[in-house]
């Protein structure tokens, strides 16, 4: 985050021009952080309703407070959003306090007609609504702030007013003898803990459930058969990386803060150096899937010739170290040092092959 706002300043310093590009990559991540936010924290689970039936006009109420108290966190992320554009919309758009204001009382009205539209659904309990509504939503917020940015922040601000009296008149009109979809509440809130569990679970680990996030099947594309890869512990440790969550998330921290780290360093041979340390270090992070790999039942019954373990590490290990390394050299790359981008690919091929024919051997021998 310190060199994430390093670089933000050092940019804003050098009185970037007005261009479409930036103007809409702004309005793209106020756009995500408004559909992220505007959740309704229920806390209930599946035999709850059986309980609360009987009780419903009592819940009706815990249902109110549970919206208010809910506006808090969106209202803080949004504050924080606006101000964190403070120095952008003051240099770059050159709003003053009122117009940077008016973004800020749009971000509020854009969760209030989330929140008030999320209550109206479980009522209605339109259970096919959820995607599109969220995908509306975005582009809804997208063209707002975009409108607001490149026009006048005015008319989106009256826009967005107008869908907060719309959408609480039909919240008041269905409030009126219109019973509750328990089961779209029970479903909804099962689905908002796991998203939470889901960011939760980048940066430490969680005793996450069965159908969150262990299966990931938009990265089975990587995963090589057998007979592709002409190893069976090749495919095993693939699927036990991509698939599993004893590794990847280490993995993917480790490599994310190697990359801010080579990105603000000064670009000289040191800063190569590091990079191929680090990347040697957070390779070596994967070799406990071996151990994972061998403890398998299965593999006692399977025919496995003599240095297919070996055979299957080193071919798995260009998998997550080409992602690293491509993503290293892409970041000396874009700061236009290609000298050392080309130096740091040398050198990630001699600690590529220094871990194969070294370092690997001497970890299966014990």
């Amino acid at each position: 985050l310190v060199s994430l706002a390093v670089q933000y300043s050092l940019w804003l310093k050098q009185s970037p021009e007005n261009s479409f590009f930036i103007d809409s990559v702004w309005a793209l991540l106020m756009a995500l952080i408004s559909t992220c936010l505007g959740h309704i924290a229920l806390y209930m689970e599946e035999a709850d309703p059986f309980f609360l039936l009987p009780l419903e006009s009592h819940w009706k109420e815990y249902l109110k407070a549970s919206f208010l108290k809910s506006l808090g966190f969106p209202l803080l992320i949004q504050s924080i959003g606006v101000g964190c554009s403070y120095p952008f919309l003051k240099l770059y758009a050159h709003f003053g306090r009122w117009e940077i204001l008016g973004v800020w009382g749009l971000a509020v009205g854009l969760v209030l007609v989330r929140l008030l539209i999320t209550y109206r659904r479980f009522q209605l309990g339109q259970k096919t609504f959820r995607s599109l509504f969220s995908l509306c939503y975005f582009v809804l917020s997208f063209g707002m702030f975009s409108w607001s940015l490149r026009a006048s922040v005015v008319w989106p601000d009256i826009f967005v007013t107008f869908l907060v009296v719309l959408a609480w008149s039909q919240w008041q009109t269905l409030e009126q003898g219109v019973p509750y979809d328990w089961r779209e509440m029970v479903a909804y809130e099962r689905n908002r803990q796991d998203r939470i569990s889901r960011l939760l679970s980048l940066f430490v680990d969680l005793p996450i459930k069965k159908r969150s996030i262990q299966r990931r099947k938009f990265l089975d594309a990587l995963l090589c058969s057998p007979k592709e890869g002409g190893s069976i512990y090749y495919f095993l440790l693939q699927r036990i990386f991509w698939r599993g969550r004893e590794v990847l998330f280490a993995w993917v921290r480790g490599g994310l803060l190697g990359g801010v780290l080579i990105f603000i360093f000064p670009k000289c041979w040191l800063t190569v150096l590091f990079a191929v340390v680090w990347t040697y270090l957070t390779t070596l992070q994967l070799f406990p899937l071996v151990k994972l790999a061998k403890g398998y039942s299965l593999l006692n019954l399977y025919p496995i010739g003599n240095g297919e373990l070996e055979r299957g590490v080193n071919l798995f290990l260009w998998q997550p170290v080409a992602f690293q390394v491509g993503g290293y050299a892409c970041v000396l790359a874009y700061q236009q040092a290609f000298f050392l981008a080309g130096l740091f690919l040398c050198g990630s091929l001699g600690m590529l092959a220094f871990l194969k024919k070294v370092k690997l051997p001497r970890f299966l021998a014990r």
